[in-house]
């Protein structure tokens, strides 16, 4: 399923293969398989586990975001569509009623940060 919805891998690995000598790319492309790899295996809907995806969104985003590009780059913005699947990848898809069935994804985070 992962495979399907990478916005910001796809976009990033687009970039590099056109400018393979661009040294900033290539190393964000190397940080990045390491985050989408500890993002796929970390479990949402473990409270340590969700911790630790918010930490390496962070750490990720910062880099990215330090990196010189140009005002216009999508490839910032792409960094949170694309953590958004890896934040609700876990969650179970359930149909509370019609109403809510098209709402599932969004209700599923709710009560995460709950004691």
């Amino acid at each position: 399923m992962r495979k399907n919805y990478i916005p910001h891998g796809t976009l990033l690995e687009s970039r590099v293969s056109k400018d393979k000598n661009d040294r900033y790319l290539s190393e964000m492309h190397k940080r990045y398989l390491v985050w989408s790899k500890q993002n796929d295996e970390l479990d949402s809907d473990v409270p340590e586990e969700l911790k630790e995806k918010v930490k390496i969104l962070n750490e990720y985003k910062n880099f990215v975001d330090n990196m010189p590009h140009k005002q216009q780059d999508k490839l910032p913005s792409s960094v949170m569509e694309e953590f958004l699947f890896y934040l609700f990848k876990d969650c179970p898809f359930q149909e509370f009623s019609q109403t809510w069935h098209l709402q599932g994804v969004a209700f599923c985070g709710i009560g995460l940060f709950e004691k």
